[in-house]
């Protein structure tokens, strides 16, 4: 894009120098016709061509803040997972990236079953002395899809809350990401422990193949 501009800049600057030249012979020669024609003919060559180069940096400057407003650049942040997107693909079908994870688990938290009529099983966590919850840690995070990842977990209907908290990795260093635990609708509608292994071998190509398309469709 800068390339652009500086194209478009550099052809304005000849073309005005062009026309303070002929200003100058048409100032010295008021009759001389020929000039009044090459000034005109400069005058559509600024507008079809240089302009041509200021449109498509205009049009790149559009198209770079409707990106933008779709998927800020901003900073990364770290995410905890415990259930559906601890599975890379799925994950990644409906974030559209890859992730730098690393195995952890989050100590005095308990995963339950969260059920609501027409889902498949969810995992939902809540506060239990003692308990510890497995999942993956997500250090690159970018906060450009929390809105996305807001609208998967149901925040607006509360079946989930996004909190920091803390969970240690396999190296036994602590860290404070965020997770989404069980919200004031989520904790109504918990119903034993979740079966990960149920989940894989029952729901997980349905995730892959229908929910999470079906979502973004959406979303989008």
């Amino acid at each position: 894009m800068l390339s652009v501009y500086q194209t478009a800049v550099e052809y304005h600057r000849y073309n005005t120098l062009g026309i303070i030249l002929i200003a100058v012979v048409i100032n010295v020669r008021p009759g001389a016709s020929l000039m009044r024609w090459a000034a005109a003919i400069m005058l559509v060559g600024i507008i079809l061509f240089s302009g041509s180069f200021t449109a498509a940096l205009l049009a790149g400057i559009l198209n770079l803040n409707v990106e933008q407003r779709v998927r800020p650049y901003t900073m990364a942040f770290k995410l905890f997972t415990y259930g559906v997107l601890t599975h890379p693909k799925l994950l990644e079908s409906l974030t559209g990236r890859a992730f730098v994870t690393t195995l952890a688990h989050l100590p005095n938290y308990q995963r339950y079953t969260l059920k609501q009529e027409g889902w498949p099983p969810i995992p939902a966590i809540v506060p239990e002395s003692g308990a510890s919850v497995s999942g993956i840690l997500i250090s690159d995070f970018d906060e450009g899809l929390s809105e996305l990842l807001d609208d998967f977990e149901d925040v607006d209907l509360g079946l989930y809350v996004k909190e920091s908290v803390l969970v240690i990795d396999a190296q036994g260093n602590e860290h404070h990401p965020s997770a989404y635990v069980a919200g004031p609708v989520g904790v109504d509608s918990l119903d034993g422990p979740w079966d990960a292994e149920e989940f894989m071998a029952q729901h997980y190509e349905d995730y892959l193949n229908r929910i999470i398309p079906e979502f973004l469709q959406r979303w989008r």
